[in-house]
């Protein structure tokens, strides 16, 4: 489906865009935003991929954004990938004579040659994906999903790629014969004489919306692992009827400072910054914008804590998690706080709030795995609340619960979190609380619902 003309949502303010979206963005190129129907989850997508297309109105040839309207009968990659067809229009080739062998390039390998040409590598570029569990995200979204956890290790020539190398030739030859002045001939052409294989290049960002009913499927651990979940909550009428301006998600952030934040993200895929040994070095990057080591140590010991107590209060029901996700908390905190930084915020008050970022990165990356029936979760969900609220196995409500025939999971009191009151994870408690209600109530929960 092609994109909306730029400019579509011309009542709304495209010089602010939402902080919560951008942040997960810069941390991690994947983001599913999920909610009831009517909630804002395109509309902030969009708003931030037309923000993005007028700020760069100079530099990018064509859209930067595509908005892919997912079908309920994609059983495979090729709405995205296209396909070899024996029936396209007439190409006269090098040799003189004439072929209909072409290939079908959807709009979505468009893109991503638009985003692969250099002279856009620092140009955001966004694959908007609406209803995008309306087909098993697994199957349609395989190569992309591999290519996503590959990217960071592999290069350009490993052969991985998302077509193969006759395919592309014959991309190729097709953009040629279309416009061989086009970027995406361009980059094709370059890609084949360079050797390098199509794969999706740093400055692609992948946005999802869900919506959960009878008609759509569930994210598997495989697609969860990979993005950060937004969840965008219904509002009292009154809240939006009678308000003189619209709200974001987590706030707002100006579009050119949005614009730094995600060419971060695009520098850190780049040179693969955050390849390290030990997540926790991360916070280091920090060091260049000011902070001392001294500053940092509340949050790297305060992160480890809170990932440590989750770990131990929901791996016995099922739901342990591994590096990946310890590591993608701490870019996300990284990120967040940079991006406080660009936005105005003075340091004091982002040492003060910091747990602001482990609340979101929480939130979106560890909670979205959580589902099960009662006697699996057992009150799992109330004790991780109580933990967030910095209690232990001693206090009320408790960090605690019993599993099965009688083993007690809970917190220790020396391992309880230093938090005050202002910096208790609302949101995960929140989100915890309710998901715990629910469960009481009907005998199964699920984060995204």
């Amino acid at each position: 489906m092609k994109a909306l003309p730029v400019g579509e949502t011309k009542e709304e303010n495209l010089s602010e865009v939402s902080f919560r979206l951008v942040t997960a963005l810069a941390a991690k190129n994947f983001a599913i935003l999920t909610g009831p129907s009517g909630t804002g989850k395109s509309r902030a997508a969009l708003k931030l991929a037309e923000g993005l297309q007028r700020h760069h109105s100079g530099e990018a040839e064509g859209s930067i954004f595509e908005l892919v309207a997912v079908g309920p009968d994609w059983t495979s990659p090729k709405r995205l990938l296209g396909f070899r067809t024996p029936f396209g229009k007439e190409r006269k080739l090098a040799d003189g004579t004439s072929s209909h062998e072409s290939y079908e390039i959807t709009d979505t390998i468009r893109l991503i040659l638009r985003a692969s040409h250099p002279d856009a590598a620092d140009i955001p570029h966004f694959l908007i994906f609406d209803e995008m569990n309306l087909s098993h995200v697994e199957r349609y979204f395989a190569p992309f999903l591999s290519l996503m956890e590959a990217a960071g290790i592999l290069g350009a020539e490993s052969g991985i790629s998302l077509i193969g190398s006759d395919d592309l030739q014959l991309v190729a030859a097709v953009l040629k014969a279309e416009n061989p002045s086009s970027r995406e001939a361009a980059s094709a052409t370059a890609m084949l004489a360079e050797g390098r294989d199509f794969i999706l290049p740093p400055n692609l960002y992948f946005i999802g919306t869900v919506n959960v009913d009878e008609t759509t499927y569930m994210f598997s651990p495989k697609v969860l692992d990979r993005a950060h979940v937004i969840e965008l909550n219904a509002e009292r009428p009154s809240e939006y009827l009678l308000a003189t301006t619209r709200t974001e998600p987590g706030g707002t952030i100006n579009i050119g400072q949005s614009d730094i934040a995600l060419k971060r993200g695009i520098e850190a895929r780049e040179t693969q910054k955050h390849a390290v040994g030990n997540p926790v070095t991360i916070l280091d990057e920090l060091l260049e914008s000011g902070f001392t080591a001294a500053e940092l140590e509340p949050v790297r010991t305060g992160t480890v804590a809170a990932l440590d107590g989750t770990y131990d209060l929901i791996s016995p029901v099922g739901f342990s998690f591994g590096y990946r996700i310890s590591k993608e908390v701490f870019i996300y905190i990284t990120e967040w706080i940079s991006a406080k930084l660009v936005n105005g915020t003075d340091k004091a008050t982002i040492l003060s709030t910091w747990h602001d970022g482990l609340d979101n990165a929480l939130l979106q990356k560890v909670l979205p795995k959580i589902h099960g029936n009662r006697r699996a979760l057992s009150d799992s969900l109330r004790a991780l609340s109580a933990f967030y609220a910095g209690h232990d196995s001693n206090s009320t409500p408790s960090a605690s619960y019993t599993l099965g025939l009688g083993t007690k999971v809970e917190i220790q009191p020396m391992r309880r979190l230093a938090l005050s009151e202002a910096n208790q994870l609302p949101l995960s408690r929140l989100k915890l609380d309710a998901m715990h209600d629910r469960l009481h109530s009907s005998g199964y929960v699920s984060f995204v619902s």
